[in-house]
């Protein structure tokens, strides 16, 4: 019913309801007027009933339309994969030799980590710079610890502040004494771009066949690999020595606390690390550790039997030991004398990683001419060095 028919029957209704209190009407007229008020009133709430009704579902429909709208915008906005596919069918249908093709996979804005920071919201596997920095952050505790990520379009080396002495303050009697002047003591880091590869041989009869699964295949291998390459050079400091090449974390923290084992750590010593840590650094710590290192303190227990180390609720959730993420990286030094195992602070004031452009693949049917393959090569570029020497603190075996 329309609003104009609402409105004749309100006022036919209105005098209805006239004629009834009209003491001059005769006893007839009231009657009938009363039958027509009761008949005109079911008929009003029936309208109001009808007219609710379809203002809820044009509210219902508004809602579905705007959720649509907003699922098309958000679904625009998310990174699409810029690979090559009808190049690659061309690429998989020729047989021509000394024929090549190259492509570069752009690094997506967002780096995800693992923990602290979830990774819900990254719309991941469409692209291809996305899935490697996932299979990196599934290899390297550091990287799950939440680095500062710095992504630049090229290669060349940029000087990055680090902090070299913090400011220190000075406490007098009330009345006395003049304030000390202290300044916080700069420096800089050289981050340049250094080179991870690998390739694969393919056959010429995948390749073909394939058809838009060799797009997965590429770059689940790329990922894989690059992954395991790269994150030794966080964690390892015989790999990311820092000289011509990433540096590991652990060359850039100061001792927190030098453990009395040569092969183990204690509860004590580990709330001793966390506590050297400033306050500021400490909010934000995590814990990264070796893998004996994680066994070891996942098994410590209290005098009443039970863990000391919290659980994690889900896979995609760090242990907790102090109510701080504790990370496991495999490439951490081995738990021996003179050995750092063990690192704690704020990795996102401490250690920088710089990326470089996106991952640059290659395919080639050169290579391996005489097996019928395809070789496919792909690299990305990195470097990494800590930038401030006190928000992350080491605990050395003795």
């Amino acid at each position: 019913m329309n609003s104009e028919e609402l409105g004749r029957l309100h006022g036919d209704y209105r005098k209805a309801i006239e004629v009834m209190r009209d003491e001059d009407a005769s006893p007839e007229a009231r009657q009938e007027a009363q039958d027509k008020h009761m008949d005109l009133r079911h008929q009003i709430d029936a309208a109001l009933i009808e007219d609710k009704a379809t203002r809820e579902e044009e509210d219902r429909q508004s809602a579905v339309e705007a959720r649509l709208h907003t699922s098309k915008e958000l679904g625009d906005m998310r990174p699409k994969s810029t690979f090559p596919m009808d190049k690659i069918k061309a690429f998989g249908e020729s047989t021509q030799r000394d024929e090549t093709l190259s492509f570069n996979m752009p690094m997506a804005a967002e780096w995800t980590t693992i923990g602290t920071t979830t990774n819900a919201d990254n719309f991941v596997p469409e692209t291809w710079a996305s899935e490697v920095a996932l299979f990196q952050i599934a290899q390297s505790g550091v990287l799950q610890a939440g680095p500062r990520i710095l992504n630049t379009a090229n290669g060349n080396q940029i000087n990055y502040p680090t902090l070299t002495t913090d400011m220190s303050s000075a406490a007098h009697v009330e009345g006395s004494g003049t304030a000390t002047e202290t300044n916080a003591v700069f420096g800089t880091t050289p981050l340049n771009s250094y080179r991870v590869d690998g390739f694969t041989p393919i056959s010429e009869e995948l390749f073909r066949d394939s058809g838009v699964a060799i797009e997965p295949l590429l770059r689940e291998l790329a990922a894989r690999s690059l992954a395991a390459k790269a994150a030794p050079y966080y964690g390892d400091v015989d790999i990311g020595t820092g000289s011509s090449l990433p540096a590991a974390i652990t060359l850039g923290t100061t001792l927190g606390v030098t453990a009395l084992g040569v092969d183990s750590v204690t509860i004590s010593e580990m709330k001793t690390l966390m506590k050297s840590v400033l306050p500021t650094y400490r909010m934000r710590g995590s814990f990264v550790v070796n893998s004996d290192i994680s066994l070891e303190l996942a098994l410590m227990k209290d005098d009443l039997g039970r863990f000391l180390v919290q659980p994690a609720v889900s896979a995609s959730e760090p242990d907790r030991l102090f109510g701080y993420p504790v990370y496991e990286d495999a490439y951490f030094d081995a738990s021996a004398t003179g050995n750092i195992p063990v690192v704690f602070g704020d990795f996102g004031a401490g250690y920088v990683v710089r990326r470089v452009g996106g991952v640059q693949v290659d395919l080639s049917r050169d290579f391996a001419f005489t097996g019928f393959e395809i070789t496919a090569r792909w690299a990305i570029w990195h470097d990494a060095a800590s930038i401030d020497t006190i928000a992350v603190k080491h605990l050395i075996l003795a």
